[in-house]
Parts: C-alpha cells; structure tokens; sequence
C-alpha cells in the first residue's frame, strides 16, 4: 500500500493527461456537440471561451439530460438529413439539438487542476467528488489536458503488467 501511495504522491498530473484535448466553444450548438462525441470518440468535451479559456464542461450525461435520443431497434432505418446518429444505437433530431447553445446547458465552472499538482489530488479529489474527468489548466485557465477515470485506470493496469 506503502508502494502505492509512493506512485501517486510522486506522480504529477501532466504525467498522465490525455493531449490533445477535444474542446468546443461555449456558443455552438449541441449538434456540434454530437458531432465531436462521435468523430473523435470522446465522452467529454471541455468548453472554452473564444479567448481559449476553460468555462465549461459538457458529457454524454449533460446531453442525455436535454435532448434525449431515440433508439435504433434493428437496421430498418432510413436516411434522413435531419437525423444525426451518435455513434451507437441512439439517433437525435438536428433541428431539435440546434435549438440548444452549449453555454446554457454544460456544466459551468467546472473543478480543475494545474499540471504540477499531484496525481494523487486528483485521485482523491475524482472519487469524493464524483468526478469521471478533470480539465488541466495554466494559470491564465488556457487548458492544456485532460485527466479521465479511464486514463488513470490505464495507468495502473499499466503497472501491473509490468
């Protein structure tokens, strides 16, 4: 426990945070949202400013809560311009997400942290705040990564196969 607690403490953020990190901007629509959840296979888009500052975050879960989408059940679906797909079984009515700016429903000001503090901070801080993922930012609040549960689980499996 000792060796763990050693990891963690000596252990910066920067070491294991996720670059690029997939933003967007706080005035675009949630179908650009949608967008970028499937292009780059993310469940987190970190909301800046159009000065690149961090103001928000927005998740599946943020999505799920303001426009729910509707199942695909089979292959029996036609095309429709109108209908964006998420990358799964779950289809979203474009003009319905359009009708959503990104400012109004993220998560604003979220939790954060610097690249020098300690992992252990963020582990810690992630498991008593309920927090699946942490915006890394500089002092001027320009992000510089992105710390998930996912990254630090791949870290200790990392560790054990060795």
């Amino acid at each position: 426990m000792d060796q763990l607690r050693l990891v963690f403490e000596n252990l910066k953020v920067r070491d294991i945070m996720r670059t690029p990190v997939i933003t967007i901007f706080s005035d675009e629509n949630l179908s650009d949202a949608l967008i970028k959840f499937s292009s780059f296979n993310v469940s987190h888009l970190v909301v800046i400013d159009r000065g690149h500052r961090l103001v928000g975050l927005f998740s599946h879960k943020y999505l799920y809560r303001t426009q729910s989408p509707r199942k695909v059940i089979g292959d029996d679906v036609l095309y429709d311009p109108g209908l964006m797909t998420d990358g799964a079984d779950g289809l979203y009515d474009k003009s319905a997400l359009d009708c959503y700016i990104l400012e109004h429903v993220m998560k604003k000001n979220p939790y954060y942290l610097h690249p020098e503090d300690k992992l252990s901070k963020a582990l810690i801080d992630m498991a008593q705040k309920n927090l699946a993922c942490i915006p890394i930012v500089d002092e001027k609040m320009k992000v510089k990564g992105l710390v998930t549960d996912h990254d630090i689980l791949l870290y200790l499996a990392g560790i054990l196969e060795e």
